[in-house]
């Protein structure tokens, strides 16, 4: 597109009404070792932050009746924002998408969630054979390289969203992006609403 942000289009014929849109963001887990534990944190946290201007439960009353989602993830090198959609609200999932990335909540939801969590988390890797091997494993492998091994539980602890905001702001700002269009659509049809969205 025109800002430079790069577009996959794929129509397929064995999806029919859906249609997935993907927008993968420079950075990744990688661009935050140092922190151990805010990749971690940044999914739960983005996930239930919504958007600037409207909470989840905001979110949840403007788009009834809409076909759109709202997912966020930390790979190694990338951040994902994607949702599924239909041809009809592909727009409205197009205009959530960039709004997320542009304008997120960074609310303190997920990671009140998160910190739930971790006595349960912690305990299984205590406890589980699963669980020791998921965490004591990397560790042996990987001579203690934070990019492959679970935080310790001292180090999440000491994540806050306000440390999510500050490392993903530049990212999701900045970052080059590509966006990949998967499902039941023209090409011709498209185009012009990536254009309006993600392009602008």
């Amino acid at each position: 597109l025109s800002n430079g942000v790069r577009v996959n289009l794929k129509p397929v014929d064995f999806s029919k009404g859906n249609i997935s849109v993907n927008a993968c963001i420079d950075g990744g887990a990688l661009r935050l070792l140092k922190n151990p534990g805010l990749a971690m944190l940044a999914g739960p946290v983005m996930r239930q932050g919504g958007l600037e201007a409207h909470d989840v439960t905001d979110l949840e009353k403007i788009l009834a009746g809409n076909n759109v989602a709202l997912n966020f993830g930390v790979s190694a090198d990338r951040f994902n924002a994607s949702g599924t959609t239909t041809p009809e609200d592909f727009e409205l999932q197009c205009k959530l998408l960039a709004a997320f990335i542009l304008h997120p909540g960074f609310r303190e939801d997920g990671e009140v969630q998160m910190r739930r969590s971790l006595p349960s988390m912690f305990k299984r890797y205590e406890t589980t054979p699963n669980g020791a091997y998921s965490q004591q494993a990397p560790k042996a492998m990987y001579g203690n390289d934070p990019r492959f091994t679970t935080p310790e539980r001292a180090e999440l602890e000491a994540c806050t969203t306000s440390q999510v905001k500050e490392a993903l702001t530049p990212w999701l700002q900045k970052g080059a992006m590509e966006v990949s269009i998967v499902g039941d659509f023209k090409v011709e049809d498209v185009l012009p609403v990536l254009q309006r969205t993600f392009g602008a």
